[in-house]
């Protein structure tokens, strides 16, 4: 079947998609087909229940900007999962990551358990949400992340400025388009000019989960449970932590997120307490450089994706809003 039947999304269309098909033991043989639970421009997640499945599962259909099948990220996250339970069978700390079921590469669609729960994501933004629960879901992810690490921590080394400072090189006709905006020349200034400070500050290395922010951590009644886990590397343990520190800041400056604007402090503060990064200050400037340089390279892959006039025009107001003022806090830290 083409990818358009990804695309439409019907229920009936993923049965017939994979019909045959195994995912280890199990087959779609008399299951019901739920959904798309979850549309997005990447992805569509699909909900199984019935037949041979015991509980529930999750279907998720990978597809690129221009929504053809995503074969590298269906496979990356897969791999990631996989990497993860073997780390997690041989170590004594505890950490819960959905489990995955299989997956059909040429479709680009990957198979796990369902979770059912409440993503950390939606308490921290939540309009019912009391300072004392986003202060305990904040520490809570903290906490997390830094098990999710400590399953496998290799010594500490300085992070790879020189090879992040390449990516956002005038290569792609999206940074060519960028390099004229003040803001986003002046963030790219201040990565350069402090890179070799940043450089010589060794950090620690761990597992690298790739996509780290709050909507991908479930509250469930045993715990957090983590998902989209896109990394199956090791890298810097700050890449992550600045990764949910600039998915927070990013969505704060939409209308949705009003309310993220207004406890970033509160959040970001106990989402690094509860890691424990408190008591490394030498942190402070890798850490601000992590999450320029993200906002940086989101800016670029924002920038290529297909226009929207009026998409286009708020999403560069908030940019050059959020990389102003990442600029001013590396160069305040002294980077």
């Amino acid at each position: 079947m083409s990818t358009q039947v990804m695309a439409a999304s019907r229920p009936e269309d993923v049965i017939q998609l994979l019909v045959g098909r195994r995912f280890g033991d199990i087959t779609l043989e008399g299951c019901r087909v739920v959904g798309p639970v979850q549309s997005g421009p990447r992805s569509r997640l699909f909900r199984c229940t019935g037949g041979e499945i015991a509980g529930a599962m999750a279907l998720k259909f990978f597809l690129t900007t221009d929504g053809e099948r995503d074969f590298a990220t269906a496979l990356g996250q897969y791999a990631a999962l996989e990497r993860i339970a073997g780390l997690a069978a041989r170590s004594a700390t505890s950490v819960r990551v959905v489990r995955p079921l299989g997956l059909v590469d040429e479709l680009a669609c990957l198979a796990t358990e369902w979770i059912d729960g409440r993503s950390v994501g939606a308490t921290l933004g939540g309009s019912m949400s009391s300072e004392a629960e986003i202060r305990n879901g904040a520490k809570a992810a903290g906490r997390w992340l830094h098990n999710f690490h400590a399953m496998h921590r290799l010594a500490d080394r300085p992070m790879s400025c020189a090879v992040m400072l390449a990516n956002l090189e005038p290569q792609t006709p999206a940074v060519h388009a960028l390099a004229s905006n003040r803001q986003f020349a002046a963030g790219r200034t201040a990565l350069a000019r402090t890179a070799a400070i940043v450089a010589a500050i060794p950090v620690p290395i761990a597992h690298h989960h790739g996509d780290f922010k709050a909507e991908n951590l479930l509250v469930t009644d045993d715990g957090l449970v983590g998902f989209d886990i896109t990394a199956h590397w090791d890298d810097a343990v700050l890449l992550d932590l600045a990764q949910f520190l600039r998915d927070l800041t990013f969505r704060a400056w939409r209308p949705s997120g009003w309310l993220l604007g207004r406890r970033y402090r509160l959040i970001a503060e106990a989402f690094l307490d509860g890691y424990g990064a408190g008591g490394h200050p030498e942190w402070q400037s890798p850490l601000r450089w992590a999450q320029l340089h993200g906002l940086l390279r989101f800016w670029i892959e924002a920038a290529a994706a297909p226009a929207d006039r009026i998409r286009n025009s708020y999403e560069r107001y908030r940019f050059e809003q959020c990389v102003g003022a990442a600029t001013s806090a590396l160069l305040a830290a002294g980077g």
